[in-house]
């Protein structure tokens, strides 16, 4: 992890740097003047910032003093505009307790100590500045305090990966908190807009697939089902403006799954159990997914030596036993054979008595 011994700027004089989040919105912070410290009442702060697996990830910090000093923003903002942002900080603080807030472009907002947790420039403009407690202490001339922000997964994807069954793509509230936008940015108030997403099979746009949720059709068995998000538009045109930070976003793809074939329920009815000999009997045959009729596909009854086959249609078949059976007791088997789509099943058997006239 990049990690950076910086002299703190209250030590120097000079003000904070403000957060990236807030050049991001194009909020202005107003903090007043440092107060002096001692020379002897500082300390070193190191504040590592890591995915939902533990690597590194590139975000800003903004620390907040209990004693409601004007807080530290890294990276720091220089002549040029801000600095690029890191994965780790090491800074030079006065002596005492902080609260922590992280910010990452695919991590969203993280807070340790910050109550509500809204980076500078969001919300309201009238809202109260945040309560501050204790999440980490740095002591005088002591060893480094070192605390880890942990973003969690951006999005995740939820549901069964089998034709028919639904996904859901879900945003974590602490990148919903990053995508909601502030109410106070002049010209753009509170229209940020919502995350963008594209459903992808095998790589490839799914046509019309662009909502947090997707019904896996029969076309998707076997195949790869991943979700890419993208920025809110309005967010996305903003950062296009800026420059350095590190905040040119590039989309998300939420890990992607393999589609499993539908499982299937096949029912067989007779509609006469005991027919006189010479006489004709009917199956009905049920093939469903869930509570869909399969359709394509075909199933095959077995009554004694005899076999017949029909291809399913609008999720049902029927057959004609053959008016030629003898007197007797017979066993009618049924199965549906499956598709590349759908999983093979089995009706229960069915019984059916032949008896002379």
């Amino acid at each position: 992890m990049d990690s950076q011994v910086k002299k703190n700027p209250l030590r120097r004089g000079a003000l904070a740097a403000l957060t990236t989040a807030v050049l991001l919105l194009g909020s202005t912070l107003t903090a007043a003047p440092a107060q002096a410290e001692p020379d002897d009442l500082f300390g070193e702060l190191v504040i590592n910032l890591v995915d939902a697996q533990g690597r590194p990830l590139a975000g800003s910090v903004t620390a907040y003093q209990t004693n409601g000093y004007c807080p530290i923003h890294l990276p720091e903002l220089g002549e040029s505009g801000p600095g690029a942002m890191a994965s780790s900080y090491r800074i030079e603080v006065p002596a005492g307790n902080y609260g922590l807030q992280g910010v990452a472009p695919w991590g969203g907002v993280v807070c340790a100590g910050v109550s509500p947790c809204v980076p500078p420039g969001f919300g309201s403009a009238e809202a109260p500045p945040p309560t501050i407690t204790s999440a980490v202490t740095v002591t005088d001339n002591g060893p480094p305090a070192v605390h880890t922000i942990r973003f969690p997964v951006p999005v995740t994807m939820s549901g069964t990966p089998r034709v028919g069954s639904v996904l859901t793509a879900t945003v974590s509230a602490a990148q919903q908190a990053l995508f909601a936008g502030p109410v106070n940015v002049p010209g753009l108030g509170n229209v940020m807009g919502d995350a963008e997403f594209q459903w992808r099979r095998n790589g490839s746009p799914i046509h019309g697939a662009t909502q947090t949720t997707y019904q896996l059709a029969p076309q998707d068995a076997g195949r790869r089902i991943d979700v890419v998000v993208r920025y809110p538009a309005m967010l996305r045109l903003f950062l296009s403006s800026l420059s350095g930070g590190g905040w040119t976003v590039t989309d998300y793809t939420v890990p992607g799954v393999t589609v499993g074939k539908a499982v299937t329920r096949t029912t067989a009815d007779l509609l006469r159990k005991r027919i006189y000999a010479g006489r004709g009997a009917n199956v009905r045959i049920d093939v469903t997914a869930g509570r869909t009729p399969v359709t394509g596909g075909k199933v095959r009854l077995t009554i004694g030596k005899r076999k017949m086959t029909k291809t399913v249609r609008n999720g049902s078949a029927r057959f004609a036993l053959p008016k030629r059976l003898k007197p007797g007791r017979y066993k009618i088997a049924v199965r549906y054979r499956g598709t590349t789509s759908f999983e093979p099943s089995t009706a229960r058997n069915l019984k059916l008595r032949v008896v002379r006239k």
